[in-house]
């Protein structure tokens, strides 16, 4: 969830405030917030995208992300670019 919000933010979806308070809420609850809280760590920002695109909502080598427009609201999104995708990989594995 935190790495979706954050591409949101990246693409001004989502204001940061809203990540800001989505992060308290996902803590205070025990959720994981970054990579290294999923052992995922040591997996390259690569590698984990190239593994989404073996996941069951990708079709003909597009991504369907459901990206945050504000707590609450959700909107699936298919023209993200990888670049932007492992710009926010790489902001989920430095946050704390």
């Amino acid at each position: 969830m935190n790495c979706a919000a954050q591409l949101s933010v990246n693409l001004e979806l989502l204001h940061p405030t809203d990540l800001v308070r989505q992060n308290r809420l996902l803590q205070a609850v025990g959720l994981p917030l970054n990579l290294s809280d999923l052992s995922l760590e040591s997996i390259s920002a690569e590698d984990l995208l190239q593994t989404m695109y073996l996941d069951k909502k990708s079709s003909r080598g597009t991504l369907k992300l459901v990206l945050v427009q504000k707590i609450g609201q959700a909107k699936i999104h298919q023209d993200i670019s990888d670049s932007e995708i492992l710009k926010a990989i790489e902001m989920c594995r430095k946050a704390k």
